[in-house]
C-alpha cells in the first residue's frame, strides 16, 4: 500500500520544481511503450524497437518531451561479462528450460539500459507545538542527496537489489557515451518524488526529535517546510536479458556497477518428469 503524506506540501514548492525543471531543459524524443505498461523507453543505439525489459516487439511508438539527465553512472561491466555471469549462473540450473538457456546462448537478447532516479537536495524544517511532556520548538536539517527511484519498469525486489546509486562515480550525461543503451523515461515525475524523498526527511525528523526530547511525537503535529530544494535527473546502467516466455516474460538482470545478478530460474516440466523417471528407474534397479 502506497504510503500517504500527513500533509500536503508547502504553498509554491511545487511550482518551483517546475520551474526547475523547465531550467534543466527538455528535448523532445520518440519513446517506445507497450500499450498495457507503465512505462517507456528512449532509444540511444539505433536499434531495432522493442521492449528491453520483457523483450516484446508489440510497441508503439510517440513523440514525447524528455527532462535532459544531469548526470549518468558509467558501466563497469561489459556485455560479454554481464552475458557470460548469467550463462555461468545458468549452468548449474539443470532444470532450467531449453528456451531460457538458448535465448541466452549468444547475447542476441541482452540489452543495455538506463534507469532513471530522482536525487534532492533541501533544508527541512520542523516546527512541533507544545506538548504535556515537552516544549514547542523548530528542528532544521539538511539533506544532501536523497535518491528516489523513477521508475516502474522494476519490481520492488530488482530495485533493492540494485546497489546505491554511485553518486561518486556519476559523470555529466552524454549520449554518445550510452551508443549501445536505451533510456528508460521517467514514470515517476520530480513533484511526486519530492514528495516522496519528503516524507523520508519528515520521518527522521521526527525520529531525531522523540529521541532528543525522549517523548513520542504524534505526526500530524508537525509542520514541515522546504527551502533551498533543488534536484537532478541521474541514470544508473544495467545490463537486461528478456524474452517472451510462456504467457509473460523472463529476464535477468545484471548490476553494471557492481556486476551482481538477479533472476529467478523456471523449472522445465519436461525435465522435472525426466528426472523423476531416471530416479525411479534407478530405484527400482536397486531393489530388483
Amino acid at each position: 500500500m502506497k504510503e500517504k503524506s500527513t500533509q500536503p506540501p508547502q504553498p509554491g514548492i511545487l511550482e518551483h520544481l517546475d520551474a526547475l525543471a523547465e531550467a534543466e531543459g527538455f528535448w523532445e524524443a520518440d519513446l517506445h511503450y507497450r500499450p498495457e505498461s507503465a512505462y517507456r523507453t528512449l532509444c540511444l543505439n539505433g536499434a531495432a524497437v522493442l521492449d528491453p525489459f520483457t523483450g516484446s516487439t508489440e510497441v508503439r511508438k510517440g513523440r514525447y518531451p524528455v527532462l535532459r539527465p544531469f548526470a549518468a553512472a558509467p558501466p563497469q561491466v561489459s556485455p560479454a561479462q554481464a552475458l557470460d555471469k548469467i550463462k555461468r549462473h545458468l549452468r548449474w540450473k539443470l532444470l532450467a528450460p531449453g528456451r531460457i538457456r538458448r535465448g541466452c546462448r549468444n547475447g542476441s537478447n541482452l540489452r543495455g539500459v538506463l534507469l532513471p532516479f530522482w536525487t534532492f537536495d533541501f533544508t527541512a524544517v520542523a516546527r512541533y507545538p507544545a506538548q504535556s511532556d515537552s516544549p514547542g520548538g523548530r528542528l532544521q536539517k539538511h539533506f544532501s542527496d536523497i535518491v528516489v527511484p523513477a521508475s516502474q519498469a522494476l519490481s520492488r525486489q530488482e530495485f533493492d537489489f540494485l546497489q546505491a546509486l554511485p553518486l561518486d562515480q556519476v559523470q555529466p550525461f552524454r549520449k554518445s557515451h550510452f551508443r549501445h543503451f536505451y533510456q528508460e523515461h521517467y514514470s515517476k515525475d520530480w513533484k511526486e518524488a519530492f514528495q516522496e524523498a519528503a516524507r523520508s526527511a519528515e520521518r527522521k525528523l521526527e525520529s531525531e526529535h522523540a529521541l532528543a526530547a525522549n517523548v513520542s511525537v504524534p505526526p500530524e503535529s508537525l509542520r514541515m517546510s522546504y527551502q533551498d530544494v533543488a534536484f537532478k535527473l541521474l541514470l544508473l546502467p544495467v545490463w537486461i536479458v528478456a524474452f517472451p516466455y510462456g504467457e509473460d516474460h523472463w529476464r535477468a538482470l545484471v548490476d553494471a556497477q557492481s556486476g551482481r545478478l538477479l533472476t529467478d530460474v523456471p523449472r522445465s516440466p519436461l525435465r522435472i518428469a525426466a528426472c523423476a523417471a531416471i530416479l525411479l528407474a534407478l530405484l527400482l534397479w536397486l531393489l530388483i
